[in-house]
């Protein structure tokens, strides 16, 4: 039972006025005379034959409170919950890649709104249609539709795509459904068995279509060669392919032969090749001649890697203490050091990484990342004063910041394990960011010019414990990670994930797939996007110097949507529990409506006012 206006309970105050009323009320007093003896000793036997004739007298009051309560239950208005015939339909519509499959020139979700626009035909007032579009952002196409123009409409506007459905979130839009109907029914259109389907109904339209694909790829470095630890699948029916491994862009090719059964899976390896290198590596199903498969799903057929590991860093090193810094920037291991030893051999671009000790340029670079130590004199391209040598004998501190620059490059440094003796007073760094002081002033500081990032030490390496300590290794690390990234963070990412792109400092335009995504009028130093779609994406950056840079990465098909036997274990829960009419149990079966009951409680409410009636009329007559 469920009350619809439960203000109405507000009634029951009425009995402690009730209450109150008995307490006041005038009492007559009982005073025994000689005329009256006889009958009180007839009265005391009748109270020994009838043990409950204590209840005479309170049997009014329970009476009017019972009057009371029943009153405010009417008020209240008592109803349960009842089904009817009708039905309502919540179906969620699975799009993910693996409905693309085709046979007999239609695909699965062709069939699946083939499906629907049956469905439709029974919409009406009483079987409202709710579709909820299963990817990877669930949404509804229709909700609640009665009308079946519009729905037929809405279904025009479906398109497949490439990533998984999200069911759980797909379920929660359904649930806010059952919870305003709780008794609707919810069905998947998807191609996929389930073990415990709970109370969606499963309509599987999977055709036994041929799938061969590439399910996973993962490249290791064993015993001084890399290796492609590959994993294949093939799906309802035997298939002869070729798998070829293509490294830097085709100039060295490698292939295997191989015969798969149905429904089975295989793990191989290419360390028989050798493989001492590698750019970049492609894997490709073919037929026995090399030309594409011509299975239902063609987007996992392939896999691409770029070696992220392969990439070397140019860096210079000019300064007084080459000794330091040249060993802490070789233990990063990805980089090519130059140390120029005249003026003359000094560059000013080309680089990744600037590292200027003691020495200022006439001009910044820009095109890479630049590092001074221990700056002496003002310079036109720096928003800094620099001020005199301030002599002390002190130990660093770490400036209270909590920004994701100060977490990356003071992660893991101690600044209080640093002595320092000699400094250099920076009194303006308005646009930089303080990191490290000593007595209060700035010591480490990061900011930009331009989009170029730069970074401020302002210590003489000689006058400090800082190259004697651990912490310089950490701190030329952190300051390299920071400054020098890749454009690229990830070689292989999935359907839906963002993917941000580090552009150069010097970068005027950017594409992606050809497609433009930046240029200098909207620029910024990251750009973000999702990935929609498998397959190899290209990144192509034009500088300002007129050079170019290119980088590649790999959007996969996830393994679960090639896999046509993959059975999951569990879809939903066996009840749903409605949590605002607490209905327990399994949507379905028609809709529910409250219906009052209120007349019930009237009709006891009128023989308890007839019952209270007689009771009054006994006790004064």
């Amino acid at each position: 039972m469920k009350l619809l206006t439960p203000l109405g309970l507000l009634a029951l105050v009425a009995i402690i006025a009730l209450i109150i009323i008995y307490i006041i009320k005038p009492r007559y007093y009982k005073k025994p005379i000689s005329s009256t003896f006889v009958w009180n000793l007839s009265l005391r036997y009748r109270k020994r034959k009838i043990p409950l004739q204590w209840l005479q007298k309170s049997l009014l009051f329970f009476i009017q409170v019972l009057v009371i309560i029943l009153i405010a239950i009417l008020l209240a208005k008592p109803s349960i919950l009842i089904a009817n015939d009708d039905g309502e339909k919540i179906i969620i519509l699975d799009t993910s890649i693996s409905m693309n499959a085709k046979s007999n020139d239609k695909t699965r979700l062709d069939r699946a709104i083939e499906e629907l626009e049956d469905v439709i035909k029974n919409v009406d007032e009483d079987n409202k249609l709710t579709i909820i579009i299963g990817n990877n952002q669930p949404e509804y196409l229709v909700r609640r539709e009665t009308s079946k123009n519009y729905i037929e409409y809405a279904l025009t506007n479906i398109q497949p795509t490439y990533g998984e459905c999200d069911f759980d979130a797909a379920l929660l839009l359904a649930n806010t459904i059952i919870d305003e109907n709780p008794s609707s029914k919810v069905y998947y259109y998807t191609d996929c068995e389930y073990k415990n389907n709970g109370y969606v109904e499963v309509v599987n339209f999977q055709d036994n279509e041929w799938n061969v694909a590439i399910l996973e790829c993962n490249p290791l470095f064993e015993d001084g060669y890399y290796t492609f630890k590959t994993k294949l699948g093939n799906y309802n029916q035997d298939a002869n392919v070729k798998l070829m491994l293509e490294l830097d862009a085709g100039t060295i090719k490698y292939e295997k032969e191989l015969n798969i059964n149905k429904n089975q899976e295989i793990e191989l390896d290419w360390k028989e090749f050798n493989i001492l290198n590698y750019e970049n590596a492609k894997l490709t199903i073919t037929d026995k001649e090399g030309r594409s498969v011509n299975d239902s799903l063609l987007e996992d057929n392939e896999f691409y890697y770029q070696n992220l590991d392969n990439i070397v860093y140019d860096v210079q090193l000019v300064g007084e203490t080459n000794t330091f810094m040249s060993a802490s920037l070789n233990s990063l291991g990805n980089i090519e050091l130059t140390l120029p030893k005249t003026k003359e051999e000094i560059v000013l671009e080309g680089k990744d990484f600037y590292v200027f000790d003691g020495y200022l340029p006439e001009t910044l670079p820009l095109d890479g990342a630049v590092w001074l130590i221990n700056p002496q004199e003002n310079h036109k391209d720096l928003d800094l004063l620099i001020g005199s040598e301030i002599n002390c004998d002190n130990v660093l501190m770490t400036e209270n910041n909590d920004s994701d620059i100060a977490k990356e490059i003071m992660n893991y440094i101690s600044p209080s394990d640093i002595s320092v003796t000699k400094y250099t007073k920076i009194t303006n760094y308005n646009n930089f960011e303080v990191l490290i002081t000593c007595d209060g002033n700035p010591v480490l500081l990061v900011g930009k010019i331009g989009n170029t990032k730069v970074i401020v030490l302002a210590l003489d390496l000689h006058f400090t414990t800082l190259p004697l300590s651990f912490n310089m290794a950490i701190l030329v690390h952190n300051i390299f990670s920071y400054s020098v990234k890749n454009t690229i963070e990830n070689n292989v990412y999935n359907i839906g994930d963002s993917v941000v792109l580090h552009t150069k400092p010097t970068t005027e335009q950017l594409y992606v797939n050809d497609e433009l995504q930046m240029d200098k009028i909207n620029f910024e130093d990251d750009v973000t996007f999702v990935v929609e779609e498998p397959g190899i994406y290209n990144v192509h950056q034009k500088l300002a110097n007129e050079n170019v840079k290119d980088d590649y990465f790999f959007v996969r098909v996830s393994s679960n949507e090639s896999n046509y036997r993959y059975t999951r274990d569990v879809l939903a829960v066996e009840q749903y529990i409605n949590l605002e009419t607490g209905v327990v149990g399994e949507p379905g079966g028609g809709t529910f409506d409250f219906k009052e009951i209120g007349i019930y409680f009237a009709a006891a409410l009128l023989l308890l006012l007839v019952i209270e009636w007689g009771v009054q009329y006994r006790e004064q007559y």
